[in-house]
């Protein structure tokens, strides 16, 4: 099965579409996914960037795309950088908790099996960043581990996560060892 990395289109991550199409020089168009991986939900286009399923791509506005790794050096003032290692057989969630409520978030589902992914996460003042039991848009999500309170403006260091073979989830700041963008054995 091909690694997969988000793709993010104008408001956030949009779906998923094949590591290769990072690293392919032609000007090939590729599918984008749904979290399923199976549902095509737009494409990925030269010069375009991403297009909802059901627009002509030739209709869409030309953009300065950019393809590559995301820099988590330069966070938005309010966001946190999380680093995610997800050992366990099942996907790991992350999430806000304000207001007593659980949040989903969109790109809050780290896949299971030595997947390793990154996420920039807006965590509003005084609002918690967990990792939750389950997806948090479902009835009776729980938070399992605090990760981040939300506070002061300034960019705070990142965090980690890394949830091992039996679920259990480990949190921690600054960026980890086991951190190369890629997947690794856990």
């Amino acid at each position: 099965m091909p690694d997969f990395i988000a793709v993010a289109g104008d408001v956030g991550q949009v779906g998923w579409v094949e590591k290769a199409a990072v690293t392919d020089p032609s000007d090939r168009t590729w599918p984008v996914y749904a979290d399923d991986l199976r549902t095509v939900v737009g494409l990925l286009v030269p010069g375009r960037g991403f297009v909802p399923a059901g627009i002509d791509p030739n209709a869409a506005p030309t953009k300065d795309v950019h393809v590559g790794v995301a820099s988590p050096a330069a966070p938005a003032a309010g966001n946190v950088t999380v680093y995610v290692r997800n050992c366990s057989a099942t996907m790991a969630w992350i999430g806000i908790v304000s207001d007593g409520r659980a949040q989903a978030i969109g790109s809050g589902g780290y896949w299971p099996n030595g997947y390793v992914g990154a996420g920039d996460f807006a965590v509003p003042d005084g609002a918690q960043l967990v990792v939750f039991d389950r997806n948090p848009s479902e009835a009776g999500a729980a938070p399992r581990q605090l990760i981040y309170v939300g506070g002061a403006a300034a960019v705070p260091e990142p965090r980690w996560v890394n949830v091992d073979a039996a679920g259990h989830a480990a949190v921690g700041s600054g960026t980890p060892d086991w951190w190369q963008g890629v997947k690794l054995p856990c």
